[in-house]
């Protein structure tokens, strides 16, 4: 995933082992709630 203009991307570890594990994909709402929601639109 490519987003220009995203500068940070806020993941809690039980999320980012959660994708690497393939339980979650990156439009996982809980992505959204640690971060801006415009800028994952």
């Amino acid at each position: 995933m490519n987003l220009e203009e995203v500068d940070e991307l806020n993941l809690s570890p039980e999320v980012l082992a959660d994708i690497f594990s393939g339980v979650a994909s990156w439009d996982d709402p809980r992505i959204a709630e640690h971060n801006e929601e415009d800028l994952l639109d």
